[in-house]
């Protein structure tokens, strides 16, 4: 994921092409601050998620402005139309065969809240006609803890294998992923996730 290249892209844009959206950052000390976001105004209409995953600038209520990366605050909020979109500054954590664990920052949504909270990324691959849009996921157990890419398919290319993270701790649920396709395992993970979550709290 060409993360930096990403947000300088999107910095340069920002120059010449952007809206402003009401919103909020989350400091590292928990203050709230008011403030708007600036979005690339490539996007007519709604809010291009994908474009504030690696880094946002903000005007604040003073009329500074300042650039964030995840690393920089805890969380941030657009205010659209009657919803607030909220994103988390995430530490995922990343296997692979050639660079060994790795660990980045990113703001994602959070879709799933509980035991194990998921998170939601839009991935960026470049294809034969153009840049692909695909939705991935990330699971965390804790807070405080990093997440990790909810890889379902075998490990072949020393990817985390999210077999033993389930077996880990739901070892019923281990035995489904070698009956189902690759294709079916990301919802059936999901359902599995949301369900041990309302378990959870019963």
């Amino acid at each position: 994921m060409k993360y930096l290249l990403s947000f300088i892209i999107l910095s340069i844009g920002l120059q010449t092409y952007a809206r402003r959206i009401d919103g909020y950052v989350v400091t590292q000390n928990s203050d709230t601050l008011k403030c708007e976001i600036v979005q690339n105004f490539a996007v007519i209409s709604g809010i291009d998620v994908a474009s504030f995953q690696y880094g946002i600038r903000v005007i604040l209520e003073d009329g500074k402005k300042r650039n964030f990366m995840p690393e920089d605050i805890r969380a941030f909020g657009i205010f659209a139309k009657t919803d607030t979109i909220h994103f988390v500054s995430v530490r995922v954590v990343a296997n692979s065969m050639f660079r060994g664990e790795e660990t980045r920052q990113y703001f994602m949504r959070i879709i799933q809240r509980g035991h194990i909270k998921v998170y939601y990324f839009i991935d960026l691959v470049a294809g034969p006609g153009g840049t692909v849009r695909t939705p991935v996921y990330a699971v965390q157990l804790s807070y405080n803890d990093p997440a990790y890419w909810l890889e379902v398919k075998k490990n072949e290319f020393g990817k985390y294998d999210f077999k033993a993270f389930f077996k880990a701790f739901v070892p019923e649920y281990y035995a489904f992923f070698d009956t189902l396709s690759d294709k079916a395992r990301i919802e059936e993970a999901l359902t599995r996730i949301s369900k041990f979550n309302k378990a959870m709290v019963k």
